[in-house]
């Protein structure tokens, strides 16, 4: 496709994927998705005393993760039209069989009709996530502000339901992987995803060190919460 600016001519180059570039992409995004619900899920189980410190910070910590994971799990099961998505994977994989490096057409249609009935056994936690990523994430849907109760109740997947997307799609990406790329992964893992426990740990300790410094001066305990381990 060409665009005329003035005398200059524009020249874009329109690439279609193939399916081992979608297959690596969707592989990341299940990897990213499941490294922001680790660091929410971690957060959110992490020591009262710790999360006080900075009220601010940690509730809206834990609330971006909690929304980038369920984006991630979004846009593997989005229905925009040319999207890079799991169901553009199963339909180019249909049209294009018989290219698969590492199997043949027979393993290739088995393994779309495997993906479809874990699509089937998910289609209630997909309608949910497509319902709060229309309603809540992407865009305001007005009911949200005339109902709030309503929209509350209907906040969203909660851990286990995210969970088990990540888990079923990322099962279903390992098939393909598999029979395209000659590779499979047992964990969808981000390398350091757990080091926001080193900034808990910091934290923890400046407070500890607080009460100690206030004991040793005053001589009482300490008016205000100890963190966890502190003695």
């Amino acid at each position: 496709m060409r665009f005329g600016f003035g005398s200059f001519t524009i020249v874009v180059m329109r690439k279609v994927p193939t399916i081992e570039q979608i297959i690596q992409t969707l592989m990341y995004q299940v990897a990213a998705g499941k490294a922001h619900l680790v660091v929410a899920k971690g957060l959110s189980n992490s020591d009262p005393v710790v999360l006080n410190a900075a009220k601010v910070f940690f509730a809206m910590s834990i609330d971006a993760h909690i929304y980038y994971s369920q984006m991630y799990a979004a846009r593997l099961h989005d229905q925009t039209r040319g999207a890079v998505t799991v169901s553009m994977l199963l339909r180019r994989a249909g049209k294009e069989a018989g290219s698969a490096k590492y199997g043949n057409g027979a393993e290739v249609r088995a393994a779309i009709d495997s993906s479809k009935k874990i699509l089937s056994a998910l289609a209630g936690r997909l309608e949910s996530l497509a319902n709060v990523r229309n309603k809540l994430l992407a865009h305001t849907d007005p009911r949200t502000i005339t109902d709030p109760v309503k929209a509350s109740g209907a906040a969203g997947p909660f851990f286990p339901h995210l969970e088990e997307i990540f888990e079923q799609t990322g099962n279903i990406l390992n098939n393909f992987s598999r029979l395209y790329r000659d590779t499979t992964t047992g964990i969808f893992q981000i390398l350091g995803q757990a080091d926001y426990e080193t900034v808990v740990d910091f934290v923890s300790a400046a407070k500890c060190e607080q009460v100690r410094k206030y004991e040793a001066e005053f001589g009482v305990p300490a008016p205000f919460p100890r963190p966890k381990g502190c003695d």
